[in-house]
């Protein structure tokens, strides 16, 4: 195995393993989250709405990687993790919050 194919998968292990990072880390805090920013009314949306945002997308990111590769559809997924969570570690509202919750766990399926 070359050097090249070590460090590909490599890179691969930690994005998969930083596509989990905003389910480990939201999941372990909502009572935090509605006593700061509100809306316990919405929890239902808080808790079911990233399985279904994972279960929207899961058909098409095969295809989408054939058509464009694999290394930019990783990459795009990376990158739109990392803005997803600046943007729900900053909002001010539970609309907001959960809306870019849920936008955050499409990433990750574009990562398998």
């Amino acid at each position: 195995m070359s050097f090249k194919r070590i460090m590909s998968l490599v890179a691969m292990a930690f994005l998969w393993t930083g596509s989990q990072i905003p389910l480990y880390i939201f999941g372990a805090i909502p009572p935090l989250i509605y006593s700061d920013i509100g809306g316990t009314d919405r929890w239902t949306w808080f808790v079911l709405g990233n399985l279904l945002a994972l279960a929207a997308v899961c058909p098409f990111v095969g295809s989408m990687s054939d058509l464009i590769g694999r290394r930019y559809v990783a990459i795009m997924g990376a990158c739109l993790i990392i803005i997803g969570m600046i943007v729900s570690s900053t909002a001010h509202s539970m609309n907001i919050f959960i809306g870019e919750h849920n936008s955050c766990c499409i990433k990750p399926q574009s990562q398998y």
